[in-house]
């Protein structure tokens, strides 16, 4: 896997800060597991529309392109950061190192997020080798809140961002309220097990509508 280089979002105040992509493959296919995060460098709420991705490899070919929409969260207050974690198919064989190249398209936001917190976080590993983690959101806001997501961003020994856990919320959550969660995934890097994971971002979220990408994005 290879660090991209910072790509703006134009004349929004929102940059990509961090991006890997690691090779993978399995069921027959190669694919690359991408983590991105991007930063709102401004003053304002942004709303997270798409990214355009294109992967290339050690010898700068075009090994894949997609457009990805899921943000978590979509909206990201000032000074805040928005991930994208996904897996992505590769058109044909790679060589070398893959590097991800991220183009980042936000608008300003409409209306703020609510606001929750992530507490009493614990990790497991379960019977099958995953790493598993545990925690409680509370809904701090003011409003019913529904569709709520947590979200863990795992981190390794030096503090780079490694991986991301999320679970769903099943019910709505009354302000005040809290409710648990669990997560898994047998997708985590295989330089990364459960001793390797050292720190972790958690928050939590709850969906906007989906803002509607203009045509020609990508």
């Amino acid at each position: 896997m290879k660090h991209s280089e910072p790509h703006f979002a134009g004349p929004v105040a929102c940059r990509v800060v961090f991006s890997i992509a690691a090779h993978r493959t399995g069921g027959g296919a190669a694919w690359a597991q991408v983590l991105i995060a991007a930063e709102n460098t401004g003053d304002e709420d942004l709303s997270m529309v798409s990214c355009s991705l294109t992967l290339t490899d050690g010898s700068g070919q075009t090994v894949s392109t997609k457009l990805l929409t899921s943000f978590h969260p979509a909206v990201i207050p000032p000074g805040g950061r928005s991930y994208l974690y996904e897996a992505v198919a590769l058109s044909r064989p790679a060589e070398g190192p893959l590097t991800a190249v991220p183009h980042l398209h936000a608008e300003p936001a409409s209306s703020g997020s609510a606001r929750f917190q992530v507490s009493d976080v614990r990790f497991v590993g379960d019977r099958y080798g995953a790493v598993c983690a545990e925690g409680r959101v509370t809904n701090l806001g003011g409003a019913d809140a529904e569709r709520v997501r947590a979200v863990l961003v795992l981190k390794d020994k030096s503090g780079t961002p490694a991986a991301l856990l999320f679970a769903a919320i099943p019910q709505p959550l009354h302000p005040g309220a809290q409710a648990g969660f669990r997560m898994s995934t047998l997708s985590l890097p295989e330089t990364l097990d459960l001793g390797d994971i050292q720190d972790c971002e958690a928050f939590a979220y709850s969906p906007l509508p989906s803002p509607q990408v203009p045509p020609g994005a990508f």
